[in-house]
Order: C-alpha cells, then structure tokens, then sequence
C-alpha cells in the first residue's frame, strides 16, 4: 500500500480512457474517439447484450435490458448528455460483469492482441464460472478434446472431472474472446484497417517514429508460413500496432509532466506514475488546489497530437482526480476548471 507522509494525502490525477482515445485518433476515426470520451466499454457491451438475451426470458433485468437497448442503431447520434445517460445504465447494471469482457477486449484490441492471447490474458474476464462450465458439459456430451497424451481426440467424460471443467472454460472462453474481437471488427472497421496498414508499414520499413520522437525498430513483424501458403503475422506484430498508440499517450503524459514541474511546485512532489495517471503526495491543505493545477495542465491539448479535422488544436483527454489518506482510500472528486 501507498502511504503519503504525515500530514498529506495522494492526490491521483488519472488520464480516461487514453490509450483508446489515441487509437481512435490513429485510426482517423471520430465515433471511436467520441466513444473513448463518452464510455466505449458499455456502448459495446450493450452490443454483446443484443445477442446474449433470448427472445422467451422472462428475467426482469434482461426484460429492461431489451427495452433500453432497442434503440442503440441510433445511440451515435444522440446529444451527448442522451448518450451518456444510456451508457450509464448499461454501466450501473453490468459494469462488474459483461462490461469488464468488453473492456478487455477494447484494451486488448488496441494492442494488437490477437484471439489466443485476448482470451490468455484476459481469462478471467471470458471464462464462464465453474457451474456454468459443467452446465455445457451436460447439454455437449459428445464433445471432444484433444488428448496429448494419447495424441488423440476423446470425449470430454473421458476426462477426470476437474480437467473437464478446465477444457470446457478454455473452449467457451475463446470463444467468447473471438465472438468479442468479430463484433469490434464490424463495429469498427476503419481501426482494423488502420492497424493492418501500421503492420504492413513497419514490416516494410522495419522501424517506426512516433509524433514525439520516439523509434522502435521491428525484425519480425510478418512471416512465411508454409503449412497456410502465405504471410502471418509474427512475433513482432502486436508491438507493431501498440506503438503509435502508446508512445502518443506517453509522450503526451511526458509533456504534461515537465510542464507541471516548469509551472507549479507540485512537480517535485510528484512520487510515482502509474499507467495513465500521475501521483502526488501533498499536504491536506493543499490537495485541492494541487488537483485543479495538475488536471488543468494534463487537460491541455497535445502539441504533437494534431489533425485538421478531429482536433486541430491538438488532442485532448479529460483526467479524473483521486485522493485519499493512502492507496486503498482514494476517492473520486468533482473538480471546477
């Protein structure tokens, strides 16, 4: 646990949604980065919800769930406030189920996660429960699995009980994982698109330069695979397609923290930067007006992160502030810019 010195709390000035926010603004795309500003995590798990209740429920939950998303076609183009009070339903009723699948998959799709490692680092988030496992265990009895010790595929009651459950969730879990990454796709071409054009140019090129100078160099971002008679990507190709999206955000939380250090004395308060987000230690007194510097600064727009028509004046991400008398304390405050 954190704990600031005596007398001061952590203020935790954190960047939303950055890394989604800066896809979007690679890709050239303004539902994504209205999306990154507003909620994407519940506007695509209100997608998910569309085939995931059954036209006979009877569920309460499910029957309003219906109701709210019937309009979601048209979702994109209500006024904001609108569309935010529909996410934030969708975020109130499955903000701790669904929507962390969606989550993942927002934030694994923009680095260049494919359906194997999606669904790897992300398990929790796509496999089903124990009970529900067992439940699809007893409605597919004739499925089969490979058996590497045999070498062989055998039916899934063949297996001890335990390892069953295990294939079963594995099975489901990628599945799940691969439904996920299929519906962004639709949801989102013109991001896909823009991701295969950066692999293709870094396998070209072998290196790639960010906006704020930043190099990477890339060996293997395409290779031969002869079994498929054609190019796959390679073990370089997930970097590849993070590297724009997260140099543009590092680089902009960079910019931020020389400009707090130059202009406010918070800067050498600063202890720690974690993720998106950069923290102070700082007497009680003075956490307000810490908050409202180092979110005001943050909030500025990038110089490097300009386009004519989404943001000629340079990017911008809004921030939420944090504080609290330790780490497990923090708690989310309302700020007057």
């Amino acid at each position: 646990m954190i704990i600031p010195a005596p007398g001061n709390v952590i203020v935790e000035v954190d960047y939303s949604s950055f890394h989604v926010l800066t896809l979007g603004y690679n890709a050239q795309s303004r539902a994504y980065m209205d999306l990154a500003r507003s909620d994407a995590h519940s506007y695509v798990c209100a997608h998910m919800l569309r085939t995931r209740i059954k036209e006979d429920t009877k569920d309460e939950l499910e029957l309003a769930t219906r109701e709210h998303i019937s309009d979601l076609a048209g979702w994109l183009s209500l006024p904001r406030e609108a569309l935010l009070d529909k996410l934030g339903w969708i975020k109130h009723h499955y903000g701790k189920g669904l929507r962390q699948q969606a989550k993942a998959g927002i934030l694994g799709i923009g680095l260049g996660l494919g359906v194997d490692k999606l669904h790897s680092h992300n398990e929790a988030s796509f496999n089903p429960s124990v009970a529900e496992a067992e439940q699809w265990i007893r409605d597919n009895p004739q499925a089969t699995f490979y058996d590497p010790g045999t070498k062989r595929m055998r039916r899934v009651s063949t297996f001890p009980a335990e390892i069953q459950v295990m294939l079963a969730q594995e099975k489901l879990g990628k599945a799940a994982a691969k439904a996920l990454r299929e519906l962004l796709e639709k949801l989102f071409p013109e991001v896909f698109r823009w991701q295969f054009r950066i692999r293709q140019q870094a396998a070209r090129d072998q290196f790639l330069v960010s906006r704020y100078g930043g190099i990477r160099w890339f060996h293997n971002v395409t290779e031969w695979n002869a079994q498929q008679g054609r190019e796959v990507p390679g073990e370089d190709a997930e970097a590849a397609i993070a590297f724009f999206v997260q140099n543009d955000a590092f680089g902009k939380i960079r910019e931020a923290m020389i400009e707090i250090w130059e202009e406010t004395p918070w800067g050498r308060m600063m202890n720690n930067t974690v993720h998106d987000s950069l923290v102070f230690d700082v007497p009680e007194h003075q956490a307000m007006e810490c908050a409202q510097d180092v979110a005001r600064i943050m909030q500025r727009p990038a110089k490097m992160l300009k386009h004519p028509e989404l943001c000629p004046e340079g990017l911008v991400c809004g921030v939420e502030v944090s504080i609290g008398k330790n780490w497990n304390e923090l708690k989310v405050v309302r700020l007057e810019l």
